[in-house]
């Protein structure tokens, strides 16, 4: 049942532009399958979906065919993200991320929205968020980029 939901949910996005989760879930259903909300959010983050620009200036739920760190689903929380994080240092396949007193929950929700395949987990405190890569490698990448990404320096 999964797998055919999920095909059928790339099919829905490749054919439609769906703006919500509640929009693909009507479109699920008249397709006749009865997920919950949750299920389809477990749906979304499994099958790695993005949310990308419309011409109308809005988002719709798109397939993310770039394996590579993608920066561009950021753009709407760079500034924010420019403000208040302080450090980016790799260590290890873990990746540390310093923030200003009280920030690093937003600076972690505005990083989660980056659909960032390689990020296999993150844990946000107060002024911290560590972020867990499969590799050292991709932990390093990652870093160097984010780094270009809020400073504009190498």
């Amino acid at each position: 049942m999964k797998v055919s939901r999920q095909e059928k949910i790339l099919e829905i996005i490749r054919t439609n532009s769906v703006e919500t989760q509640e929009e693909l879930m009507r479109l699920l259903r008249a397709a006749g399958f009865d997920a919950t909300q949750a299920t389809i959010s477990r749906d979304i983050k499994s099958l790695k979906l993005v949310k990308v620009a419309n011409q109308n200036g809005t988002y719709k739920y798109a397939i993310n065919n770039d394996k590579q760190v993608e920066f561009a689903n950021i753009s709407k929380y760079r500034n924010v993200l420019v403000e208040v994080v302080t450090r980016v240092m790799p260590a290890g396949n873990l990746v540390v991320v310093n923030t200003m007193e009280g920030a690093a929950q937003a600076a972690a929700a505005a990083i989660d929205t980056m659909n960032c395949v390689e990020i296999v987990g993150s844990i946000a405190g107060d002024d911290t968020i560590f972020l867990a890569f499969a590799t050292v490698d991709q932990a390093k990448e990652f870093a160097s980029k984010f780094r270009i990404m809020i400073t504009g320096k190498f």
